[in-house]
């Protein structure tokens, strides 16, 4: 064993233990920030001066609630030194290739849009009641995609935190700041799977699934643009961590906050609630499993108490939806129901395991069968594995609603891939196989290994560490790999596994792997494992192809800040858009500053002039994507911002492998009072 740190002098001790506890505390300083963040957007006071220093207070007053320490030993102190140091290097070398989500295509369009909002706003919602009145007279439009227009206000759809999380980079680095903002997010997650592998195998196999993670294309991909998923992934591993620690000393508060931090998912996303499904059940089976009543009795305060945290932070996120997402909250109230009525039901079904009666008879029972509930509990887990892996084979799934817009991308997807056109096909069936398009089916096979051995190693020796940790990544797991309720074009459709399932896989085959080498004793069967977890280590570099050194989006960025100096240029701060397939509106309101409206279709100068004249005195700037959709006074010069932008392949039957270019100009000019329009210069 390697010597620990007490050795050493004082000074040179802290500093080393500091070291060792920083990713832990890392973990801390980002729940208590996204927990500050989530509420002053709630109430409305949004900015630096209210923020900062009451994270900052946070963090001294909670100081001492940490997890249990680790031993200390030199290769702690160097791995989480090279972890440290390798997602910092990870974080600035992926800006050169940071998306530039700018539009409102998809989510990270409006969720980076939002962000740059709140760099100058205390509140998310943007108010448009002038350019409702002139929209509504004339027959155009104040929203698109996920902004919804309701009492003169327009309401991005979805949770704030991430956007609250990219302003705090904005109000340093303006709007370049907000689009990198989320690679330290990344990089917090990254450095929570080493946090919580290092715990179970050691810190020196904690590297494999950290290298790994951090390798492969959905890291990158959902951490250079602005996706939900990387800091729901960092909550996440942080509460496991805290999990761990509260069953390793029995601390009621370490319990308390695992329930806060996984539950604080739902600041970021609506369905964050569903991994405190795992954690309630996988508590109380632990605690339930107690055959002394006193402890049980202690216990269950314990889980009572992390289950009101955990609901307290889904209830601050539900309290944003309603607050600044009304509309998306009522639409999504279908889907999110049954999930709250699940999280409910575990909630009360972990606590009810942990009374006396009518389970007292049934514990005892499976308490002296305890070999035989593990291997049933080990065929269960790999029957489950073994059937989601094999359904493409047997089973072709219909989950989408062929009427909707939902149906007409998965019909683009099937004729750009040469397949038959059914429009209702979900590809859920597909999940499994996604999964090993990225990781490889040895990462895939030895997680799941993993959890079947973890689930049987933790009834066999009543564990409850490893029971948690199998239950909080196992359930959000089957969820999705059986539903995946995405759009099924990569890389797009593997979002839904990166929070839990990619993370924990890697973990668990990590887990796999460090069993085998304690296990194997030969030196041929242990240079087998180590073949092994190179393969887990350089599969996600495999699939790196065309797109890893590309910047998904790139060019819409400048092409954006050309249409706005061009507008500030002619004095413009009112402005007609002509939207012929972008939706360019919201980055017209957000980064230009500029109250908008939009027509969907080609406008006649009559209803140009009668914009321009609802809209009093003043310069009416206007934007439009082709040329040839207004009467010009004079003939352009040519476009007033061309740009090639780059985009990331959306691929049905793999993963993306180009980057495609297309080219897009935008016409920017000033109407004239008989609405001909004048081109800017």
């Amino acid at each position: 064993m390697s010597p620990t740190v007490a050795a050493t002098s004082s000074p040179h001790r802290r500093f080393t233990q500091a070291v060792v506890a920083a990713p832990d505390r890392i973990l801390l300083l980002l729940f208590w920030t996204c927990l500050v963040v989530a509420t002053t957007l709630v109430l409305g006071v949004f900015r630096p001066w209210t923020v900062l220093p009451t994270v900052a207070l946070l963090v001294v007053l909670t100081w001492r609630f940490a997890p249990v320490r680790l031993a200390g030993t030199w290769i702690d102190v160097w791995s989480s030194a090279a972890v440290l140091v390798g997602a910092l290097g990870w974080a600035v070398v992926n800006t050169r290739y940071v998306a530039e989500f700018v539009v409102v295509t998809r989510d990270p369009g409006f969720l980076t849009l939002a962000g740059h909002w709140l760099t100058t706003h205390q509140h998310p919602d943007i108010p448009v009641a002038q350019a409702y009145e002139v929209a509504h007279q004339v027959g155009a439009y104040v929203s698109t995609g996920a902004y919804e227009y309701a009492d003169g206000l327009l309401y991005v759809q979805g949770a704030d935190l991430l956007p609250g999380l990219l302003a705090m980079g904005g109000w340093a680095g303006g709007l370049q700041a907000v689009l990198v903002g989320n690679l330290v997010l990344g990089a917090c997650a990254i450095v929570g799977v080493f946090a919580l592998t290092r715990r179970i195998t050691g810190s020196l196999w904690a590297l494999l699934p950290t290298a790994t993670l951090a390798v492969s294309l959905p890291m990158l991909a959902f951490s250079r643009g602005a996706y939900t998923e990387p800091v729901v992934a960092a909550l996440v591993l942080g509460g496991l961590v805290m999990a761990w620690s509260a069953f390793s000393r029995r601390r009621r508060s370490d319990l308390v906050l695992a329930g806060a931090m996984i539950g604080a998912g739902a600041l970021a996303r609506i369905d964050g609630a569903a991994v405190l499904v795992g954690l309630f059940l996988g508590v109380g089976l632990a605690v339930g499993a107690s055959a002394l009543p006193r402890l049980r009795r202690a216990l269950r305060t314990d889980l009572i108490l992390m289950t009101a945290a955990g609901a307290a932070a889904v209830t601050l996120g539900f309290v944003d939806l309603r607050l600044h997402s009304p509309i998306y909250l009522a639409r999504q109230g279908a889907e999110a129901g049954p999930l709250i009525l699940a999280t409910v039901g575990a909630a009360l079904l972990g606590v009810a395991l942990t009374t006396r009666r009518p389970w007292q008879r049934l514990r005892t029972l499976l308490l002296t069968r305890r070999r035989t509930v593990a291997t049933v509990a080990v065929v269960a887990v790999v029957a489950a594995a073994a059937v989601l892996a094999s359904r493409p084979g047997w089973l072709i799934e219909h989950h989408i609603d062929a009427a909707t817009g939902y149906g007409t991308a998965v019909e683009n997807l099937q004729n750009a891939a040469g397949q038959p056109v059914d429009r209702a096909r979900s590809y859920d069936e597909q999940s499994m196989s996604w999964l090993a398009w990225y990781f490889g089916w040895p990462a895939i096979v030895l997680g799941f290994a993993g959890l079947a051995a973890m689930v049987g190693r933790a009834v066999r020796r009543r564990d409850p560490r490893l029971l948690v940790v199998a239950a909080v990544i196992g359930a959000p797991t089957l969820l999705y790999l059986v539903r995946v309720s995405i759009t099924p074009d990569q890389i797009w459709a593997v979002r839904r596994f990166l929070p839990v399932t990619i993370p924990g896989l890697l973990v668990l085959a990590t887990w796999s792997l460090a069993a085998l080498w304690t296990w194997l004793r030969a030196r041929i069967a242990r240079a087998g494992v180590l073949a092994l977890a190179a393969t887990v280590a350089l599969a996600p570099v495999t699939t790196w192809a065309g797109v890893v050194r590309s910047a998904d989006h790139a060019g819409q960025l400048d092409q954006l800040e050309a249409v706005c100096d061009s507008l500030a240029a002619i004095g413009a701060d009112r402005v007609v858009l002509i939207n012929t397939g972008m939706p360019y509106i919201a980055s017209l309101r957000s980064v230009c500053g500029v109250e908008v409206i939009e027509f969907r279709s080609q406008p006649s100068p009559a209803r140009l002039a009668q914009a321009r004249s609802l809209w009093g005195d003043g310069i009416v700037g206007l934007v439009t994507f082709t040329e040839a959709t207004v009467s010009w006074t004079e003939p352009p010069e040519g476009p007033t911002a061309a740009a090639a932008i780059s985009t990331w392949e959306r691929a049905l039957l793999h993963a993306p492998r180009t980057a495609d270019v297309w080219e897009q100009n935008i016409w920017v000019g000033s109407i004239t009072p008989d609405g001909t329009v004048t081109p800017a210069p």
